[in-house]
């Protein structure tokens, strides 16, 4: 078994076959927004990395991790922070053989959103003058399978470098995250 398991690897890594596909490493960011079910809870840039396979058949898989901090601040002084840590395998299929494909795919992993809200309290109106003489704190901590679902275009930039722009939303228990990002990376 380990001889047949040897043997496959050796084969896709074979120097006869790289033109035809390709072994890759990708950091990704962009700007994503956070929901969840109560509404917007902000905004962030995510940063992630990757690894991935492309077959000469026009399929991919990969291997997904991200962060992302997300803020939103409202006039009423209520603030909503989040972080969301996320890992994903993806399935990618890419149309066309040119320089520049499009794509799309699925994805299936884990999602964990951790989110602080502060509000204020104690509030007033004392000689016309609305005055707040406290915080309000909420903390919550969710982790959720995640399902997604993108779509975007790799783009050769040279023999071995790509830049993949894409949308995606994900689903992850009550959150959703909307968005789009650009990863960077090199194929082999």
């Amino acid at each position: 078994m380990t001889r047949r398991i040897l043997l496959f690897v050796a084969l896709i890594l074979s120097p006869v076959l790289a033109s035809a596909q390709s072994l890759e490493i990708f950091i990704t960011t962009g700007a994503v927004q956070l929901w969840d079910d109560e509404g917007n809870i902000g905004l962030g840039m995510p940063l992630g990395g990757g690894v991935g396979f492309k077959s000469p058949h026009g399929w991919g898989i990969e291997g997904l991790v991200e962060t992302q901090k997300a803020e939103r601040n409202f006039d009423s002084n209520v603030r909503f922070d989040s972080t969301v840590t996320a890992g994903r395998g993806r399935i990618l299929k890419y149309f066309g053989d040119g320089r520049a494909q499009p794509y799309a795919g699925g994805g299936l992993g884990a999602t964990r959103v951790e989110s602080t809200r502060e509000s204020p309290s104690g509030c007033a109106l004392v000689n016309n003058v609305f005055t707040c003489t406290g915080r309000d704190i909420f903390r919550s901590d969710a982790s959720a399978a995640t399902f997604s679902g993108f779509a975007g275009l790799r783009i050769a930039a040279g023999n071995r470098v790509f830049v993949r722009p894409e949308f995606e939303l994900s689903k992850a228990g009550e959150h959703i995250r909307i968005g789009g990002t650009v990863a960077v990376g090199g194929s082999w």
